[in-house]
């Protein structure tokens, strides 16, 4: 589910298209910037991330991953 402020946002979808048995990496860079909505505790934004349907990373939280809220 993508966070934009709103419950009802469509899941973010991306697609590539790649010819057949050419082998990919998929480097996934993220942003933490949800505080300004409100999220800035571990548990509060977590998201599955699926590629070619399969779960690439699952029930996955930044903030825990990182520590919480980067803190200037």
């Amino acid at each position: 589910e993508r966070f934009d402020g709103s419950s009802a946002a469509p899941p973010l979808l991306y697609s590539f298209p790649v010819a057949p048995g050419t082998t990919v990496r998929v480097n996934l860079y993220f942003s933490e910037n949800a505080a300004q909505f409100g999220v800035d505790l571990p548990g509060e934004r977590v998201i599955d991330v699926l590629i070619e349907g399969q779960s690439a990373l699952d029930n996955f939280d930044l903030l825990a991953e990182n520590g919480g809220v980067l803190q200037q």
